[in-house]
């Protein structure tokens, strides 16, 4: 088993009762990006259509960002994880 750090921001963090934001995961040695959010989703299950808009499919608006790099740049929701990695989870900005 590895441990990553979430985070969690925004108004997504309301959704998490008793919790800053930040917490911990335990996933398989094996574990991907989608096996942390739905992780995440089977504690805390307010939070599935917040994130997600369909199963494995994010919200539009939702950005994932793994060690600082959004998962779009990497393998998407296959990205693989890893021991020690921190995982955000927010609302996609705009802004003009």
């Amino acid at each position: 088993m590895i441990e990553i750090e979430v985070e969690i921001y925004f108004s997504f963090k309301d959704k998490i009762p008793g919790e800053k934001g930040e917490l911990r995961l335990q996933l398989p040695e094996e574990g991907r990006v989608l096996d942390a959010l739905e992780k995440l989703i089977a504690q805390y299950p307010e939070l599935d259509g917040e994130i997600f808009e369909s199963p494995g499919r994010l919200r539009r608006f939702i950005q994932v960002r793994l060690n600082q790099q959004g998962v779009e740049h990497l393998s998407g929701l296959a990205t693989k994880v890893t021991g020690g990695d921190e995982l955000l989870v927010l609302p996609k900005l705009g802004g003009g």
